[in-house]
């Protein structure tokens, strides 16, 4: 009995061997990888999982051949430990409980992209300006659209409630003349305008509706918002327990607007390949979002790195690409 486990236990090494001798898991890693990146392929993706998955296991199983379970469990918990210890080493030099994230969405486009891995520091930052407002209360995914002397209230802004009812009147006027749409979320006012987007890859150029701006309702100070500019910091922040973005995690975002208020302050965030505001997304069966509070900002981005931020993709079965991705404001 024990040389029939013995000699199953060599044929399982020996199989590894080869496969460790012609790096064949390695191999198959990096051209699925490579793959997936450039066709973005659900098939890639998927075999690029179960590669690595194998890699796994492959080390685990040989392990516990080589050294014992005990010893296998013994070197898990050694490296868990390294892992925390190095984690908490670099939140404590960054002064963040978030020293690294990725971007998981093509909604930063051009500045950063789908896949990258980012570094955040946590320090000051910076935005377009800041509007100061008495209270923030009111301010939240429901918004009173105007044009002319005839206002509508619809969830999240006229742009979402436009992407689920493009038959509705106010939606075909919207499209042609956005300019003549002021939205407001409480004491919030945004204006809209027509800005420029371009097809990445057949380099075609076409007008959307857009947030141009933003402003204290019945004051002069407006922020403008488009075309976008580095004047305002990509921050990581926390979405509010409950909105739409709760759904997602971490949201790698520029702060667009500081809004300061006796309670404290708050943040109007933007993505820069998004046509409105985080403010004003919504989507029914889910919500929509509120401004950020300040204790949610986890930091600044500092540096990124391009690819290493697929990981997450891979483990969150994020894989299919999101139409956003061919498209990227003309500035």
């Amino acid at each position: 009995m024990n040389y029939l486990k013995d000699n199953t236990k060599q044929k399982i090494l020996d199989f590894f061997k080869v496969i460790d001798k012609y790096y064949v898991l390695i191999i198959l890693f990096l051209l699925f990888a490579v793959m997936f990146i450039i066709f973005h392929g659900n098939f890639y993706g998927l075999m690029l999982g179960l590669v690595f998955v194998l890699m796994v296991v492959e080390d685990v199983i040989k392990g516990v051949l080589t050294g014992g379970i005990k010893s296998e469990l013994k070197e898990l918990v050694v490296g868990l430990l390294v892992a925390v210890s190095i984690w908490y080493g670099i939140s404590f030099l960054l002064n963040t409980s978030t020293p690294i994230s990725a971007v998981v969405s093509c909604s930063m486009l051009p500045n950063l992209e789908r896949g990258d891995m980012v570094l955040v520091r946590g320090d000051e930052f910076n935005t377009y300006g800041t509007l100061y407002l008495d209270d923030v209360s009111d301010i939240g995914p429901e918004a009173v659209v105007t044009i002319g002397n005839v206002s509508k209230v619809v969830n999240g802004s006229i742009d979402s409630f436009c992407m689920l009812n493009r038959d509705d009147p106010f939606c075909a006027l919207y499209v042609t003349n956005p300019d003549k749409f002021v939205e407001r979320h409480g004491q919030l006012e945004f204006h809209y305008g027509k800005c420029e987007r371009r097809n990445i890859k057949d380099g075609d150029m076409f007008y959307v509706p857009c947030v141009v701006s933003v402003k204290k309702v019945d004051t002069a100070q407006e922020i403008k918002l488009y075309p976008h500019s580095d004047d305002g910091s990509i921050v990581v922040y926390q979405p509010n327990k409950g909105d739409l973005f709760s759904y997602v995690g971490d949201i790698v975002h520029r702060a667009v607007v500081k809004i300061k208020t006796k309670k404290g302050i708050y943040y109007l965030t933007k993505g820069d390949n998004n046509q409105i505001t985080d403010l004003q997304v919504y989507y029914p069966g889910y919500g929509g979002n509120h401004l950020i509070p300040e204790d949610n900002i986890k930091g600044r981005i500092i540096f990124r790195i391009p690819i290493i931020g697929y990981v997450k993709l891979f483990l969150s079965a994020q894989l299919d690409m999101p139409e956003q991705c061919d498209y990227v404001f003309n500035e």
